[in-house]
């Protein structure tokens, strides 16, 4: 059952959906983005130089919906600057991650925008995750022991106001390490955040070269 279609002038949420040579994995991100119980989203994909079938299964699978936007850079550049480029073109209120090999639950969204209205003094959101096809432990980005999903949160469980994340530069143009640095200067710079509750972002560990890898020990 969907919970909105406002069709808001403005989008409440944008999804930001890096993508490298996932033509094998990118449809099922963007059927589960089409699944979602709250309906009234942009999501901007950002093919960084696939050399793959990455962009044309994309634009297949999103069709005519104008919710979608489709980018494409000549170069393999990283995550850090496929999804700044993405945060240029986003509209929305708030900003989030969809990675390419990943998948978010029907509720993921819709939970969210719930928790920053029950909480308006929040400016950036993070949770943990479900784990498929792999270990419930995963690395910690800062050479520690590893770490438990349920005591871990992930880069693209985010959900940040975009005018916080402007205050804070956006996502590093770096080839990897982008949500860890993004959290570090949050922290810095006393923005408000808040660990949600609940598990709702799908991470996908048996896709070679995982898009998902920059874990963050924040309780």
């Amino acid at each position: 059952m969907r919970v909105h279609s406002h069709q808001y002038e403005v989008p409440p949420v944008t999804v930001i959906m890096p993508a490298y040579n996932r033509a094998a994995t990118i449809v099922r991100a963007i059927r589960s983005l089409c699944r979602q119980t709250w309906t009234d989203f942009e999501c901007i994909i950002v093919d960084d130089g696939s050399t793959d079938e990455t962009g044309a299964r994309a634009q297949r699978c999103i069709g005519g919906d104008p919710r979608f936007h489709f980018l494409r850079q000549d170069e393999n550049c990283g995550v850090g600057p496929a999804a700044a480029l993405g945060a240029q073109r986003a509209r929305g209120t708030w900003l989030t991650r969809l990675d390419s090999d990943d998948e978010y639950l029907p509720e993921h969204l819709a939970l969210r925008l719930a928790h920053v209205q029950a909480h308006p003094q929040a400016d950036f959101l993070y949770g943990t995750m479900l784990v498929r096809n792999g270990p419930d432990h995963i690395p910690d980005f800062y050479g520690g022991p590893p770490i438990p999903v349920s005591a871990s949160s992930q880069g693209a469980t985010t959900f940040l106001r975009r005018s916080a994340y402007a205050r804070l530069g956006g996502w590093a143009p770096v080839r990897f390490g982008e949500d860890a640095l993004l959290f570090a200067k949050a922290r810095k710079a006393g923005i408000a955040m808040q660990r949600v509750p609940y598990a709702t972002y799908v991470y996908y560990r048996d896709t070679e070269n995982a898009l998902t890898r920059n874990w963050n020990a924040i309780s």
